[in-house]
C-alpha cells in the first residue's frame, strides 16, 4: 500500500487512524523508504523487485512479533 492510500483509507474512515500502517514503516521506523511500489502494469522484474521487498518485510515483521 502507498502512502496515497493509506491516506485515502484513514481520511475515509476516520476511526481506521491508529490500526492502518504501511508495512515498512512499521518494521523500519521512519523509513524514508517506507512504500513499496506498486508493480501494477510493470514487467516481471517489478513484480519481483515488489515480491522479495514484502518477503524481507514479512520477515522482519514476524521478528518483531515474536520478540
Amino acid at each position: 500500500m502507498s502512502r496515497h492510500q493509506a491516506d485515502y483509507i484513514t481520511n475515509t474512515f476516520p476511526k481506521t487512524k491508529d490500526k492502518t500502517f504501511l508495512l515498512k514503516k512499521y518494521v523500519n521506523g521512519n523509513d524514508p523508504k517506507a512504500e513499496i511500489a506498486d508493480p501494477y502494469l510493470g514487467n516481471a522484474g517489478n513484480y519481483e523487485n515488489c515480491f522479495q521487498e514484502i518477503k524481507v518485510a514479512v520477515i522482519k515483521l514476524k521478528e518483531k512479533l515474536c520478540v
